[in-house]
């Protein structure tokens, strides 16, 4: 039993850590076992452990059983001093701690009178005798090496088994929001945490961060233990801070389109790919300075950094006299002079960042960060189908949104930490994190607000103006976690892990669509586009104000005994939200009167008064995870995990079904109400009026709206009282090999369910209320090269409900199983290698008929494909090699996978009783896919040294042999531009660096 002293202490923090919250882990820990020659245990040796990340070494003692543990250290380098009176000193150095990582440092000890210390150098593991998790680490070193664009979803990208939505070349995709896809995991559970706070604790939301602040990157996809809730991919980042030296560095990089080549053929070029996806120009440039502010008690660091990128889109050319006949038939004119006729969407990045880390007194230590991100996107949105006045900006908030740094202007983040070492086995770490990625996204100029939408549905094609989203997400997190190593219990060692957390999340959201209404069109392909009107659809405006209340707590305990690891957790998590009271206008149809005569009578003003979540989601999830060293040597482990999950809720995702001003579909929009009627155009000017409306057919209708009592103001919906979390069950399999040092194998298999969805589905429709119906498009709607078959979709044989019930979807499952292989090489020898193959499959089953309500695309087996994205098998390596003359480094990247699904369909329009429009599905998702993706960087620089600083040139070849594969065509069959090339691989650019340091 520990001393009386030490339990008063433990239960009185732990009492205060189930009042608090915790937060990802972003230190690592050394542990290990001390003997002296004859191989028995040395209780009482002192073991130090110093580093220059550390403002004061930290110091244990080995216990009874002769073990010790240091946990809570920072990403760094560190020596371990093993001392005792009479026998000789061990140090172990270059001890490489990363991200959650567990590096076992076992030592033996001689008897001896000598003081002089025994130096055991490279003793470093790589691999992690108590952890499960699997995913990859991306550290300075390598991304100071390799020909890595400088964007956080790019290096996603080079994760074993991870797919990409948007392929990043040169720097052409850098700063735009990326779905990233690993494991089956639904995007909505994606998680970012900087610095061990949770910045995307409201899942999914973008995040914009210097690329040079990084110190060290974690991305997990699975194995995690009880400290994380969610199965979606966590992107742990840990952010550089100072030392008692001082250092700064500096750098510059620029890319131009004088420094690219061409990949578009003529081939591809009559297939509509135009110019291809090129980099017009690229600049980024940044500083950054650390150092003591009082040595070995305090250090600041603080860096600014500025990007700009400019890329061309595909067919989107300057309004220019120059340009209009480029515009017009640029087949006749050569990618040169089309590339210079392209209207470049330009982003730009700016980011200031300083922390401050203080060591209050030997046992405590104080540290603080606060970033600003900034993000300015110029033509969001725009294609050959999307003019100029029909894209959108993306700005910094308003000041009317609130105090500028801190929700308004350039969006912040904070960070606020305190470390307690109470002794060499009682450590608290407490802190609080607010986030604050908050967007504007408007039209290129305020009079277009007041302009009519226009959209012809037959091709895709949109013009005139667009709609303003304000999203204001204001994430709290509260944060702490206790770390307590208890040697000799039950026959072994304990490492436990206690924390909980507290997520205070507040979204101000507004959705206004321009003019309040969308004039749609469904134009033949053999007219211009906008040249039949359709329908007008009608919308209110969308304001919400709406909460995410959280309270988790885990335990979490690592037992050890002999070459056996043990892990096991639990997790609860408390979940609630609830909606603000919120008013909105009519719109401003209401009442004006339609074709019959009669008052437009849909789309009301409305008062919410707000409204509480009915149910609460209580969930405990455990968590197993077991290790064995085959050999004793820490070198060759099996490891194996089972993992429960549950889905972390939305902000106001319950309460907001009741909500009738609109469908809150994530933490950063909304889909307003709106209803979509007949529209005759009897003037034809292409403009709505209220009189051209037919308000006794309905099409359409959505976002909360219910048509069925057009004047209700009260929403009808129902929630399901028994609604439960949705949840995921992981096993993994696997084996870890230091093949020799600093060199790791390992294969692992990894198989998950996903299960218990959530739907809203009509009150009184089912699958059973759906009727075939066939549809063969004629053959004047389809191009020559187009699939123009015969296809059976379904409409409900009565009008769909304006009602619905928010529930779990019954019967539909998700299932995930993958094997991958990687072999990993930390830089030494002058050389480091990073290797890995992936095999995935991820296939969707509806085994019943209450497993899906409309039958239209239900297609059992397809694979699961958020924004396009899957592949069943990647390659990728990545390298670094030091040529024995001068420090020249040769870096290199190789990225090989199967082509993302091409979705193929046919377009039905309208459906009757208000079904409304529907693209029918030719294949089963994955069947049809596009060409093979391969890409390869490489990277050449050399280091230079005047004096104290250090140069370093560098020139990075992106996509070195210039290739050009498709990466996105229009699927839609019976439209104009059937299998159009809208995207390509972007050419091979040459983008030259330059960086200072000392």
């Amino acid at each position: 039993m520990f001393a009386s002293a030490e339990r008063a202490v433990l239960v009185t923090l732990l009492a205060l850590v189930m009042t608090g919250a915790a937060a990802a882990q972003d230190t690592g820990q050394i542990f290990g076992r001390v003997t002296d020659g004859t191989d028995a245990v040395l209780p009482g040796v002192t073991v130090t452990v110093s580093s220059p990340v550390l403002l004061q070494p930290r110091v244990a003692v080995t216990s009874v059983t002769g073990t010790y543990q240091v946990p809570g250290l920072p990403v760094g380098t560190y020596s371990v001093r093993f001392e005792i009176v009479g026998f000789r000193p061990v140090v172990a150095e270059q001890v490489r701690i990363e991200i959650g990582f567990s590096a076992q440092i076992n030592a033996t000890l001689e008897i001896s009178n000598l003081q002089e210390d025994v130096v055991v150098v490279g003793v470093s593991p790589v691999v992690d005798l108590k952890s499960t998790a699997k995913g990859a680490l991306f550290n300075t070193e390598t991304l100071d090496a390799i020909p890595v664009v400088r964007d956080v979803y790019a290096v996603f990208g080079q994760v074993p088994g991870a797919a990409i939505s948007k392929q990043n070349v040169g720097g052409n995709g850098s700063g735009n929001t990326t779905v990233m896809i690993a494991r089956g995991a639904p995007t909505s559970q994606q998680k970012t945490f900087i610095d061990g706070v949770d910045f995307s604790s409201t899942a999914g939301t973008p995040f914009y961060l210097d690329f040079d602040s990084i110190q060290e990157m974690q991305i997990t996809l699975s194995g995690m233990d009880a400290s994380m809730q969610h199965s979606g991919n966590t992107i742990n980042i840990v952010t550089k801070s100072g030392s008692d030296l001082f250092r700064g560095s500096a750098r510059t990089f620029v890319a131009d389109q004088m420094f690219q080549a061409e990949n578009v053929t003529d081939e591809l070029r009559r297939q509509g790919a135009s110019a291809g996806s090129p980099l017009l120009n690229m600049k980024d440039a940044g500083a950054e300075l650390g150092g003591p502010i009082l040595r070995g008690r305090a250090w600041f660091w603080g860096a600014y950094a500025w990007q700009e990128v400019s890329t061309g889109v595909i067919a989107f050319y300057r309004k220019t006299a120059e340009c209009a006949p480029v515009a017009a038939n640029e087949l006749q004119y050569s990618i040169k002079q089309v590339r210079e006729c392209l209207n470049p969407n330009t982003a730009t990045l700016k980011h200031l960042n300083y922390n401050a880390k203080l060591q209050v007194n030997q046992a405590n230590r104080f540290s603080v960060r606060n970033s600003y991100d900034l993000k300015i996107e110029t033509v969001r949105g725009a294609n050959d189908i999307t003019p100029f006045e029909a894209t959108t900006r993306l700005d910094p908030p308003p000041s009317r949104f609130g105090p500028r740094f801190w929700t308004s202007g350039w969006p912040p983040s904070w960070k606020f930490n305190d470390q307690h070492v109470f002794s060499d086995r009682l450590l608290l770490d407490i802190g609080y994190g607010r986030g604050c990625p908050c967007t504007a996204i408007g039209p290129q100029s305020e009079d277009l607000d007041s302009v009519q939408q226009a959209w012809d549905v037959g091709n895709g094609a949109r013009a005139r103006s667009t709609g303003r989203t304000n999203s204001i997400r204001i994430r709290n997190t509260y944060n702490a976690t206790l770390d307590y190593f208890r040697p000799g219990m039950l026959g072994g060692d304990h490492s436990f892990k206690v924390g909980v957390v507290y997520l205070r999340n507040w979204t101000y959201n507004e959705s206004l669509t321009s003019a309040n209404v969308i004039a749609k069109f469904n134009t033949p392909r053999t007219l211009p586009s906008f040249s039949v009107p359709f329908t007008a659809q009608l919308f209110r405006d969308a304001i919400a104000k709406r909460w995410l209340l959280q309270h988790s707590a885990f335990v979490q305990d690592s037992y050890t005994r002999n070459r056996l690891t043990v892990g096991i957790g639990v997790r609860w998590d408390r979940q609630d939200d609830r909606s603000d009271p919120i008013s909105v206008s009519a719109s401003p149809f209401f009442g004006q009167p339609t074709a019959d005569g009669t008052p437009f009578r849909f789309l009301p003003a409305v008062d919410f008064p707000g409204a509480e979540a009915p149910v609460i989601w209580n969930t405990f999830a455990p968590r197993l995870g077991v290790t064995f060293d085959l050999t004793g040597s820490g070198k060759n482990v099996l490891k194996a995990s089972y993992g429960l999950y549950f889905d972390q809720r939305d902000v106001a995702e319950i309460s907001g079904v009741t909500n009738p001003i609109a469908l809150a579909n994530s933490v950063s929009n909304l889909t307003a109400a709106f209803i979509e009627l007949p529209w005759n155009d009897s003037n034809g000017d292409k403009f709505v009026q209220a009189n051209e409306i037919n308000q006794n057919v309905i099409r359409s209708f959505g976002g909360g709206y219910n048509p069925d009592d057009p004047g209700r103001t009260v929403s009808p919906n129902l929630i399901d009282p028994g609604v439960s979390a949705p949840r995921t069950d992981e096993f993994s399999f696997g084996f870890s090999k230091e093949l020799a040092a600093n060199v790791e194998l390992s294969t692992t298999y990894t198989r998950r369910k996903y299960t218990n969805m959530i739907w809203q589905t009509p009150i009184g429709l089912s699958s059973a209320s759906y009727q075939p119906v066939t549809l063969t498009p004629p053959a004047t709607a389809c191009p020559a090269s187009a699939r123009c078959e015969t296809v059976t979709y379904f409409v409900p044989n009565i009008p769909v409900p304006g009602e619905v019930l928010y529930t779990n979807q019954p019967d539909f499952n998700r299932t995930y199983q993958g094997f991958e292989v990687l072999l990993r090489k930390r830089m030494t020898d002058r050389w480091m290698l990073t290797a890995s193959l992936s095999l995935d499959d991820s296939p969707e089953f509806f085994p019943t008929a209450a497993s899906y309500l409309d039958p239209t695309n239900v297609k059992d087996g397809s694979q699961y494909a958020p924004g396009g994205t899957n592949a069943r098998w990647m390659a990728r390596g990545n390298g670094l090699y030091l040529l024995p003359w001068f420090d020249i480094g040769l870096g290199a990247v190789l990225d090989v996978r199967q082509g993302y699904p091409f979705v193929q369909t046919i377009n039905v329009p309208s459906r009757p009783n208000r079904a409304g429009a529907i693209q029918v599905q030719l294949d089963p998702v994955g069947e049809v896919r596009l060409p093979t993706f391969w890409i390869m960087d490489f990277r050449i620089d050399r280091p230079f040294r005047v004096g104290a600083f250090t140069l370093k040139p560098t020139v990075d070849i992106f996509n070195l042999f210039n290739a050009n594969t498709v990466l996105a065509r229009r699927g839609v069959q019976n439209a104009s531009n059937a299998n159009q090339v809208t995207l390509i691989l972007g050419p091979r650019v040459v983008r030259f660096g330059m960086g200072v340091s000392f």
